[in-house]
């Protein structure tokens, strides 16, 4: 610990406790904290004039020196409420590492209407939050990921909810059973996210492959709102997988994120896709990011003409 005039002061004990909490929290610790450590309050304010201790919301410090992250921003609003709110909405989908969640600042939910604000945290209130329905991630307190996939629901765009659904159901953290459950417990009348999530399990065969990236789910919807008949997805052809695929007529469709592949490694694996398709008797149509967000007509009417072709 270094002294205002810049001489190293010996680490006391107590010292020495309060970097290990602080290690296990994202250099944070609470006022609460440090006095259930045997820290006096003499000892706070002494620190904070050293520059040791550095308030970031009312109780909660940090404690030395350290990168800004997400996750100790949205640790810090969870410290400073105590034990009455978890990560939620966009930051639990940040933590759970969902994709197409983008995260603009530390999100929370608390259970308890008795909390001043919190400076740059969007603060979320609810009258129902289960046991089931929390957990901790990398040491944060945050809801699971079905209460996350329905929060999100009352604050981004449906894709966004479905490509977050996706990619739960990809890795596992969540199957439809549960997203059920979660939705016949917490989904009464304006309950907001619950319809938004509700309309995509619905819609949604579990028998069908999970995608595997934004793109893919931009794909499915544009074809999907283009009155064309759903593709079955991540459809294999011998070694080969296409992100969507019309089996009975041979047609495969590819969502390209780049329109070329440069390197020497990328050339020759898309030649040996090309051939293994080729010799299976299969066409693939390729469409780019440009394409399927700028371009659905042209995609629509392209797949559309190949599907009567082959008819």
């Amino acid at each position: 610990m270094s002294h205002p005039s810049g001489w190293l002061v010996p680490m006391k004990p107590i010292d020495v406790a309060v970097s290990r909490l602080a290690a296990r929290q994202y250099s944070l610790a609470h006022r609460h904290q440090l006095l259930d450590l045997g820290m006096t309050a003499r000892q706070i304010h002494a620190r904070f004039n050293a520059g040791w201790f550095v308030p970031v919301h009312q109780g909660v410090y940090l404690v030395g020196s350290a990168r800004p992250s997400p996750e100790q921003a949205v640790l810090a609003a969870c410290l400073a409420t105590g034990s009455e709110a978890v990560a939620s909405h966009r930051s639990a989908g940040a933590l759970w590492g969902l994709r197409g969640v983008e995260v603009s600042g530390p999100e929370i939910t608390l259970w308890t209407n008795r909390h001043r604000p919190l400076h740059g945290v969007q603060v979320h209130r609810t009258r129902v939050l289960d046991p089931v329905d929390v957990t901790r991630r990398l040491s944060i307190p945050v809801t699971t990921p079905a209460r996350t996939l329905l929060d999100l629901g009352a604050v981004v765009p449906t894709l966004a909810v479905e490509s977050a659904l996706e990619d739960a159901l990809m890795r596992r953290l969540v199957n439809f059973a549960l997203l059920t459950a979660t939705l016949d417990r917490l989904g009464g009348p304006g309950r907001n996210g619950a319809g938004v999530l509700r309309a995509l399990v619905e819609e949604r065969d579990p028998a069908t492959a999970p995608t595997q990236s934004v793109l893919e789910d931009e794909l499915l919807r544009v074809l999907r709102r283009g009155g064309l008949p759903a593709p079955v997805r991540q459809y294999k052809v011998g070694r080969v997988l296409l992100d969507a695929a019309y089996p009975h007529v041979k047609l495969g469709i590819e969502a390209d994120s780049r329109i070329w592949h440069g390197g020497r490694f990328d050339v020759q694996r898309n030649s040996d896709k090309a051939n293994v398709l080729v010799a299976h008797g299969w066409r693939v149509l390729h469409f780019t990011a440009g394409d399927i967000r700028r371009r659905a007509a042209y995609v629509v009417d392209t797949v559309t003409q190949e599907l009567a072709w082959a008819a």
